[in-house]
């Protein structure tokens, strides 16, 4: 809080505004007290509010139990796909010879240059 004084007090001497040359002093608990006593004698010499009126209201029957629908037929089931169609024909062929675990260069090696 001095921190703050001080660089206000400063800040009007840099100024030279007079409203920042006045020394403020602060008493927390006793300006407190002071405020709270000023609030009790200025609510006390403020006229009472009336009471609002009281409102009769006729009480009305709870209902026992809320009315629920019936309950809805179970759905019916589904009806089951259409049979899957006939496979197209596949010709029968013979197995094709297995993978030979070399790669097939079809009789020649790829070069970049001219052997001859």
């Amino acid at each position: 809080m001095s921190d703050r004084l001080r660089r206000l007090e400063l800040i009007g001497k840099h100024v030279r505004v007079n409203a920042f040359q006045e020394r403020v002093e602060f008493s927390l608990l006793e300006g407190l007290g002071e405020r709270i006593d000023r609030a009790k004698a200025r609510a006390a010499s403020l006229p009472a509010l009336p009471a609002p009126p009281i409102v009769k209201v006729a009480s009305a029957p709870l209902p026992s139990r809320v009315e629920q629908p019936a309950p809805a037929a179970p759905p019916a089931p589904p009806s089951p796909p259409p049979p899957l169609p006939k496979p197209a024909y596949k010709p029968i062929m013979p197995a094709p010879e297995p993978a030979a675990p070399w790669p097939s260069f079809g009789g020649f090696a790829a070069t970049d240059y001219d052997p001859t």
